[in-house]
């Protein structure tokens, strides 16, 4: 995914359509890590760690994933401001101990892989977030 997606400069986030572009990068990257690794650890009964433990649990990944798009709304609603500090506070609940974007991202990656077929879904990832989130949002 790397190599298609090479990490963004986050010296070059200045303004809030930047900073939604990171949103998405991460939840894109961090979401596909955490799927890439569900099978294997689902086939050898690891699945004790929150992330895997959250994905099994529909209830709260529906909470989850209402509160994520909310605060993605909040950032792409910044348009193109500069960045204050508030601003960047809005990431905190993306990472914290709800794990936002690891959790959402990888359950948009689980839908999107059993909506659209894994050779779709490998297209996506070469392609990168902002066509991840474009299917996802044409589910």
């Amino acid at each position: 995914m790397w190599a298609f997606n090479p990490f963004l400069d986050l010296a070059l986030v200045k303004s809030g359509e930047q900073l939604a572009e990171l949103v998405r990068y991460l939840t894109f990257m961090e979401g596909a890590a955490v799927y890439a690794a569900y099978a294997a650890r689902q086939k050898n009964h690891h699945l004790s760690e929150h992330d895997f433990q959250a994905l099994k649990d529909d209830e709260l990944m529906q909470n989850l994933e209402e509160e994520y798009f909310a605060i993605y709304r909040q950032v792409q609603n910044i348009g193109q401001r500069p960045l204050t500090p508030q601003d960047w506070d809005l990431l905190d609940p993306l990472s914290d101990g709800k794990r936002l974007w690891y959790r959402v991202g990888a359950k948009m990656c689980e839908e999107l892989d059993s909506k659209l077929g894994r050779d779709a879904f490998l297209q996506l990832i070469r392609q990168g977030p902002d066509a991840f989130f474009t299917a996802y949002h044409s589910l």
